[in-house]
């Protein structure tokens, strides 16, 4: 007989790997310091379900949700850490006020502007708070109801696209566009809902619709361009591609708007080029 091979009288050590949220935390950190603002999204939440109690944790996250443009979920984390974890964290006011101000909502942020001044007068961002008080007071500044409420209703349907409840989606932007024909994001949205419910004819029709009456909307040309890439209309595509890819937008929403529509349809060339983070960010 051959051989046999001896059991190992030596045994096997088992060295656990604990993942504390301050190793995620960490790990948030580090790709945050790298521009890669949906990893450091994800490292940070795995940080705060490790850890509910760590204010420090909650607020890096909401301020990661802040840059990427998800303000009411920054709001969330940020009334929790006031509200449940660190009272005394002042500065979640004055970002609170930051937030509101990019929803539209002025009267709010005003509001936490002015109670972050009240606490911090000399705090880190006193500065800032008054530019920002400063700014809504410039003529042209203020909004009405009308327009705060508007932001509210666009912000709502914009959560509902997010979660996929497209019916639900449809509903509220189907009635914003009617109430508000010239908010153009309306439209782009319910292009979306219509195209992600399965309504093909409907959405490219919308995009035909705004691209008629506002020529050159980007997000119109975008949402035709991820539309034709689903639909494998190759020379429409490619067409749309050769058009966006001389535009150079310089506000940060369009920049995000094209890097994103051309990250989705496999341009990355192109998606670098509009924004070097982007490349970092995927995988």
């Amino acid at each position: 007989m051959g051989k046999q091979l001896k059991r190992s009288s030596r045994k096997a050590t088992i060295v656990p790997f604990i993942q504390s949220g301050d190793y995620f935390f960490k790990k948030g950190m580090k790709a945050y310091d790298r521009g890669d603002l949906e990893k450091a999204r994800k490292y940070f939440e795995r940080a705060v379900r490790l850890d509910e109690r760590d204010a420090s944790f909650a607020l890096q996250l909401a301020l990661v949700l802040s840059e990427l443009g998800e303000y009411q979920f920054s709001n969330q984390w940020l009334f929790k850490i006031i509200h449940d974890l660190d009272e005394t964290m002042y500065d979640c006011l004055y970002f609170l006020a930051n937030n509101f101000a990019c929803l539209g909502l002025f009267r709010e942020a005003r509001q936490y502007a002015e109670r972050y001044l009240a606490h911090e007068p000399a705090g880190e961002f006193a500065d800032d708070a008054a530019d920002l008080l400063e700014l809504l007071r410039l003529d042209g500044s203020e909004w009405t109801e009308e327009e705060e409420q508007l932001m509210v209703l666009e912000d709502r349907a914009r959560r509902l696209l997010e979660e996929e409840r497209f019916a639900e989606a449809i509903e509220a932007l189907e009635a914003l566009v009617v109430r508000y024909p010239d908010v153009w994001s309306a439209h782009n949205n319910l292009a979306l809902a219509y195209f992600y419910s399965g309504d093909v004819d409907k959405a490219k029709q919308k995009v035909r619709e705004v691209l008629k009456r506002d020529p050159g909307n980007l997000h119109a040309l975008c949402n035709a361009l991820v539309f034709a890439y689903y639909l494998r209309e190759e020379e429409q595509a490619a067409a749309l591609c050769e058009t966006l890819a001389g535009l150079y937008p310089f506000f940060r929403e369009h920049q995000y708007k094209l890097g994103a529509t051309f990250a989705l349809v496999g341009r990355f060339d192109l998606a670098f080029r509009v924004r070097p983070a982007w490349v970092q960010s995927i995988g």
